[in-house]
């Protein structure tokens, strides 16, 4: 061999182990940033589901929900999931949608109402804005939390509020509202 050659071997040689050591080094890199990231976003997740409600009462939520026979356990989670989010968003009792939501569709997705009511909580049409899927399942919870919210702040209990929500006046109730209202807060 002559020296030529000698010389680009020993360059080869220590280029490989270069080029491997910034390989490894890159890649272990990569898997800690990875790593670390997902670790950060797990813990948002936690603290986040911690901050929004307590486990236990979620959990038997979900239980609840999750007996009905129309349901399977993804829809009965995607269900609990908006209602506490959207409870806490809008300042009211998951307990209380909950409740109306099995009043009103029993836990049917698609329900349609006879005066055209649609989806788990029975929201009208118009409540909702342009575009959106009334059959969704966040987006319905979201726009009968909000309403539920609405009649809330307008009339101060919840029984009253339920009331409103089913389209009557808590001073001059219809009696089917009264009857309604009844088995939600009852359920």
């Amino acid at each position: 061999m002559n020296p030529q050659t000698r010389q680009l071997t020993r360059i080869k040689k220590r280029y490989t182990k270069l080029l491997k050591f910034i390989t490894l080094y890159t890649i272990s890199f990569l898997l800690l940033l990875l790593l670390w990231q997902l670790n950060n976003r797990i813990v948002a997740v936690e603290t986040k589901m911690e901050v929004l409600m307590p486990r236990r009462e979620m959990q038997q939520m979900f239980n609840e929900i999750s007996k009905s026979k129309h349901l399977t356990q993804f829809e009965a989670l995607q269900i609990t999931w908006s209602i506490f989010h959207w409870s806490e968003y809008y300042q009211v009792s998951p307990d209380i949608v909950k409740r109306l939501m099995r009043a009103e569709s029993s836990f049917v997705i698609k329900a349609l109402g006879p005066c055209g009511e649609m989806g788990l909580m029975q929201v009208r049409l118009y409540h909702f804005r342009f575009g959106e899927n009334p059959y969704d399942i966040d987006t319905n919870i979201h726009r009968g939390t909000e309403l539920l919210s609405r009649c809330r702040k307008k009339w101060g209990t919840y029984y009253d509020a339920v009331l409103c929500y089913n389209g009557s006046n808590p001073n001059n109730p219809f009696p089917i509202s009264v009857y309604h209202a009844s088995r939600v807060m009852n359920f």
